[in-house]
């Protein structure tokens, strides 16, 4: 029915489920085919920075306890030998998640009977362990300082309107930022996203065109003052 189709959401390119109708630059858009794993894999940095904070939290839990337990068994393989103070696993657990955070046990043998095998463990595991810690620093300290929530307070027009001026029309919408602490050297740019079809009946889907602004004037870069709310303003031609 026409009613029901009215009601229906239309569907975005970009997505707009944010509170006050704004967008959080979430694409709707999916990706499929291609080898994605072997590509994500290959650039696995920027992968599990832009993993939901949960999961980051979780993965990264998980290889700590995986790393300190492997070094565990290593250290309960010859622990009766070389005098190490402990006889079962969670001893052994406990030995290793001492030397991960910090070195100074309370063994009888500081020396470990003069075994060679402890001295290349706890050598390999304090490694191990400026690694993992300078990674995991990267990986919050990037996750804390990116830019991407700086976004939540720009906030866009719900419609914009065309609008008639002597004899041409333009598109308008508006722009603002809520925080006091507004955005330096601002810039925006303007795109329309369509189905072409050539000559022959082909249609190439999804293409992004440059739309010109009037204001701000893509001659001058496109800078907005962000202090205040700034209208954006495309002429409508046969460009458009």
């Amino acid at each position: 029915d026409a009613r029901f189709a009215r009601s229906r959401p239309s569907s975005r390119i970009l997505l707009r489920d944010a509170y006050d109708h704004q967008s959080m630059g979430r694409w709707n858009i999916k990706r499929i085919g291609g080898q994605w794993m072997a590509m994500y894999l290959d650039d696995w940095f920027n992968t599990v920075v832009h993993l939901p904070f949960s999961r980051l939290l979780f993965l990264m839990a998980v290889f700590y306890i995986c790393l300190v337990s492997v070094f565990a068994l290593a250290y309960l393989s010859f622990a009766d030998e070389c005098g190490m103070d402990f006889s079962d696993g969670i001893e052994a657990y406990y030995f290793s998640i001492e030397t991960m955070a910090t070195i100074g046990y309370g063994t009888k043998d500081y020396f470990f009977g003069h075994c060679w095998e402890p001295l290349v463990l706890i050598n390999l595991q304090v490694t191990a362990s400026l690694v993992v810690e300078s990674l995991y620093f990267g990986i919050i300290f990037h996750r804390l300082t990116r830019g991407r929530k700086r976004t939540n307070t720009v906030l866009f027009s719900d419609k914009a309107v065309v609008r008639r001026v002597a004899d041409a029309y333009y598109l308008i919408f508006q722009v603002c930022e809520m925080r006091r602490h507004h955005l330096l050297d601002a810039r925006v740019r303007l795109f329309a996203v369509r189905h072409e079809r050539d000559a022959h009946g082909g249609t190439a889907y999804y293409q992004a065109h440059r739309m010109a602004l009037k204001r701000p004037n893509d001659a001058a870069g496109g800078m907005l003052l962000m202090a205040l709310p700034q209208l954006v303003v495309h002429k409508l031609d046969a460009s458009s």
